[in-house]
């Protein structure tokens, strides 16, 4: 081979590793920018989510012990009769229109977990007869819980 194609031949081979190195340099630098500042939304939108969250449970807690408080609720459960808790109850949901939007739902359950009234504002929730969060909830009671539940494909 002549001096001039081996020089030209290694030349070419020298710049195609070195384009190849930098496209990979350059490649990997913007993943690892493109992850951390996807890292740093995810971060500042849970962040925000979560304190949605305390607030709305702050105000579900409120709103929680003024209906324990209130004297309907009081003679109702008194009765112990399903009719009465569930005409206060719908009274209840209506009169909490605004807190609950669109879709709301309202539960009454016996210690156990065993549904006593459902209520629903908007599409029907899907409640189950037993609902297996309710122990847990239960145990840590006059406490108000917070988490969440999948019904009837719903969150």
């Amino acid at each position: 081979m002549r001096l001039l194609t081996k020089i030209w031949l290694s030349t070419s081979v020298a710049m195609t590793v070195l384009f190849v190195a930098t496209g990979w340099i350059v490649s990997q630098h913007m993943v690892s920018q493109t992850e951390q500042q996807l890292r740093e939304e995810v971060a500042t939108s849970m962040q925000a989510y979560r304190s949605l969250w305390r607030e709305r449970a702050q105000a579900l807690k409120t709103l929680s012990a003024q209906i324990a408080a209130a004297p309907q609720v009081r003679a109702a459960f008194g009765t112990a009769d399903a009719a009465t808790i569930a005409d206060t109850s719908g009274e209840l949901l209506r009169s909490l229109e605004r807190h609950l939007g669109e879709r709301g739902l309202l539960v009454v359950t016996d210690p156990q977990g065993k549904v006593i009234v459902r209520l629903t504002k908007g599409k029907d929730a899907g409640v189950p007869a037993v609902m297996t969060f309710i122990e847990p909830a239960r145990r840590k009671f006059p406490e108000p819980q917070s988490g969440f539940a999948v019904m009837d494909e719903d969150l």
